[in-house]
């Protein structure tokens, strides 16, 4: 979806991100696609520097790029955030939007950003504009990613509710993992580490890359973790993960 925009406004690379929000203000992310060039900046970016973003303090639905926001404020934080994250991450320019979603099981907030590397022009105005075009397109497009993750927490709930008291181990790991908090223990340190690296948004392919070994060895260490925790994807072993971790 992003990769013809991209092209359009002449971006090296995309992040979309689902958003965990408090009052309006970020506070984590719930799910993360970034072109393959820029998957590395997703765990700094988690650990603190989106919460000081600019791009947040901007009104949702308002195509909004940092050049533009550093020649419009002289704020010291939207400096620091750009000489401590974006410097370092080799990115030169960013042109991103916000804004939420309405589902039935309540307000969901996307976040969509176009990169540009270090050296090349900053995004103009007309870029801005034809960003600012396409937004019904894009929302749309994550409105339809928040209705089938609602319809599949809807039957994750139907399911718990339905658990077969002998029901198989694996689907008693899992709705025992959401109630009483999971155990990571139940994973080898490698499988540890890809559960954390796939939490963090890598891809099988970069996952292969950062650690030295084939996809398909991935793809088993992904098959276990799933048969250990019962689980059925990515989405779930990230939920896995962040109630692990808040506990």
């Amino acid at each position: 979806m992003l990769r013809p925009i991209a092209g359009a406004i002449g971006a090296d690379a995309t992040a979309l991100f689902e958003l965990d929000v408090d009052d309006g203000s970020p506070r984590d992310i719930r799910e993360a696609t970034l072109s393959s060039s820029i998957v590395g900046v997703l765990a700094p970016y988690r650990r603190s520097l989106f919460r000081d973003d600019p791009l947040y303090s901007t009104p949702p639905r308002k195509p909004t790029a940092m050049s533009a926001i550093m020649r419009e404020t002289s704020r010291p934080e939207i400096s620091a955030y750009y000489d401590n994250f974006l410097v370092p991450q080799g990115i030169g320019d960013i042109v991103g939007v916000h804004f939420p979603v309405m589902t039935q099981l309540g307000q969901r907030a996307f976040s969509v950003s176009f990169t540009r590397r270090t050296g090349s022009p900053s995004y103009s105005l007309r870029e801005e504009a034809l960003l600012g075009d396409v937004l019904p397109l894009i929302a749309l497009a994550c409105a339809n990613v928040a209705l089938r993750e609602d319809l599949a927490a809807l039957q994750a709930r139907i399911d718990g509710m339905t658990l077969p008291a002998h029901g198989s181990s694996a689907e008693m790991s899992w709705h025992r993992s959401l109630r009483n908090g999971p155990a990571l223990d139940v994973l080898t340190e490698r499988e540890r580490e890809i559960a954390s690296l796939v939490y963090d948004g890598h891809t099988n392919l970069s996952m292969a890359s950062l650690l030295k070994i084939s996809t398909r060895t991935v793809e088993n260490h992904l098959r276990n973790i799933y048969e250990k925790i019962g689980i059925r994807s990515r989405m779930q072993l990230a939920t896995w993960i962040r109630l692990n971790r808040a506990n």
